[in-house]
């Protein structure tokens, strides 16, 4: 009962914590430590068939074909098992390779623990000391030690957990029958008595301290790989926004972008114009290949910039400036963003000198700026971050930028850019606009 609510504990744990590929990751690390498990229980069998091979040319030679039988009995129960499970391996049957990978440790203790009891009864049938003090009891450490290699904690509970209970069952059929004490060390590793406080708290806490031990190594592994699969997961959502110095600042310190804030930044937008019919006259490829080179090209310029990639919206990419950290000096994002956008077309030339070599028709963009006062904050998970600005600020800009055709501009920023600008840039005051969502009209500049 206790082994199953652990069990559904951790399978609760794996299947709504995991992200899929770090649960694939530890399905297959799984898989291939129960391979590893079981090779490592032919090296066993190896170095184990060595001593069983001496023993019974002396056992027979003393008469003792008891001993022989039973090392030889249980040697060869043991590699069945192991051949089994190198056939459900091999034929991938997780689920049965799962069930049996319990059923092997089963067999693992009853082999072991036939082995004490048949000796005991052979070589020393009236000192049950001798069954508490064998040497063969420190074979109870292999099916312990094993279950590191397979990443299943439940593994190590239920091995732990079988040994207790046979070496508390050992114990009391001791004190049942009268066990000879001592406190004598000497008489102790000797003679017929047992120190009690050595049987009953220091050889079970060893063996109890190990399987700690291991589990906890299995839980820290699982956990790494929980954290980096959440890491990667991060930095892929976070390079399409943040340049690769931002996302590992922000992967360190998750919290920058965790908790909703408002702030001021600057909004760009740009767009280009007539995409819609030039899409047109490409296939899906041709298309794909153009827009990814053009992001690349364009995003690039924001990146050197400081700012960040809110979103691509098909043609149309809108970056923000000021987040997460708002620049130390009074209209550096407004600056950093004007740069960027000159930064954007001097790539779009480039783009367009490529393209007229090769006989294709050339780009035009229209790119329009705001800045003011958002919400920004992540509305994605833990595993998948979403991190976006939210207010008129970006309703502002976006139809800014939708004005560039109207005045023939290719770039148009508002009044309060130009108040942050004025002194980087050649603009032209163009008559006021009315624009939809606002009451009032607004003056904008052409960027010469």
């Amino acid at each position: 009962m206790f082994t199953q609510k652990i069990k559904s504990v951790v399978e609760f744990w794996k299947e709504n914590i995991f992200s899929p590929d770090a649960a694939d990751i530890l399905k297959m690390e799984e898989y291939n430590g129960a391979v590893m498990a079981n090779r490592f229980r032919y090296i066993f069998l190896a170095i184990a068939a060595v001593p069983i091979f001496i023993n019974a040319n002396v056992s027979i030679m003393g008469g003792n074909i008891a001993g022989v039988f039973v090392n030889s009995v249980a040697f060869l129960v043991y590699l069945l098992f192991t051949l089994g499970h190198t056939f459900i391996l091999a034929r991938r049957w997780d689920r049965l390779n799962r069930v049996f990978g319990y059923m092997v440790i089963g067999v693992d203790y009853a082999i072991f623990t036939t082995i004490l009891l048949l000796w005991w009864q052979i070589e020393s049938p009236d000192n049950y000391s001798y069954h508490l003090k064998n040497q063969t009891m420190l074979y109870y450490l292999f099916p312990i030690i094993i279950t590191v290699f397979q990443f299943r904690i439940l593994y190590v509970v239920f091995s732990i957990s079988l040994f207790m209970l046979l070496y508390g069952s050992f114990l009391a059929y001791g004190l049942h029958v009268g066990l000879e004490t001592t406190t004598n060390w000497r008489e102790y590793i000797l003679g017929p008595g047992v120190i009690l406080a050595d049987v009953f708290t220091t050889k079970p806490a060893i063996f109890l301290c190990i399987a700690i031990s291991i589990a906890y190594a299995i839980f820290r592994s699982i956990r790494m790989v929980r954290r980096i699969g959440i890491i990667e997961t991060q930095k892929a959502s976070l390079s399409r926004y943040f340049s690769p110095a931002l996302v590992s600042e922000i992967t360190n310190n998750p919290d920058i972008i965790m908790a909703g804030k408002r702030c001021n930044v600057t909004v760009l937008f740009c767009d280009i114009r007539g995409f819609t019919s030039m899409a047109e006259g490409m296939t899906p490829m041709e298309l794909n290949d153009f827009l990814s080179d053009y992001r690349k090209r364009l995003t690039g310029a924001v990146f050197a910039n400081g700012g960040m990639i809110d979103k691509y919206i098909g043609d149309a990419i809108m970056a923000v400036f000021g987040i997460p950290h708002p620049s130390p000096a009074s209209g550096q994002d407004s600056r950093n963003a004007v740069a960027a956008a000159i930064d954007m077309l001097s790539c779009l030339e480039e783009l367009n000198r490529e393209r007229s070599i090769e006989g294709k028709t050339t780009i035009r963009v229209g790119i329009g700026i705001h800045t003011g006062e958002v919400f920004a904050g992540n509305i994605g998970s833990e595993g998948q971050i979403e991190y976006t600005v939210i207010g008129d600020v970006v309703n502002t800009a976006s139809r800014i930028e939708g004005l560039c055709k109207e005045f023939s501009a290719s770039m148009l920023i508002s009044q309060d850019v130009f108040n942050e600008t004025r002194e980087m840039i050649k603009a032209e005051m163009l008559p006021p606009v009315s624009i939809r969502g606002k009451g009032k009209q607004i003056t904008i500049y052409r960027i010469r």
